[in-house]
């Protein structure tokens, strides 16, 4: 998340299920940054990048939470998804 400027402020982020349309009506309410839900929701690929892009318009940090199979995260998919643009891996 970004560097609190100061200690006494509140930061926000926002989960779930996220669209670009969402994360523009985000914006303007200077979230610091959206969790990009993976394991229960449907994020695909082909959207991070938008998704991504759409975060660093509007300077909020993109997190993504990955698809486990048989209950461990496969490195490869982590990759993945930090080359579609996400700023880290929850």
């Amino acid at each position: 998340m970004k560097p609190l400027a100061h200690a006494a402020h509140y930061r926000h982020s926002r989960r779930g299920h996220v669209r670009v349309c969402s994360i523009d009506a985000l914006g303007p309410s200077n979230f610091d940054g959206v969790w990009l839900e993976g394991e229960h929701g449907p994020l695909d690929y082909a959207d991070i990048g938008n998704l991504g892009r759409a975060c660093d318009l509007w300077g909020m940090t993109s997190l993504a939470r990955v698809k486990k199979a048989m209950d461990q995260v496969d490195e490869n998919t982590i990759y993945r998804t930090l080359d579609r643009g996400v700023q880290g891996i929850i």
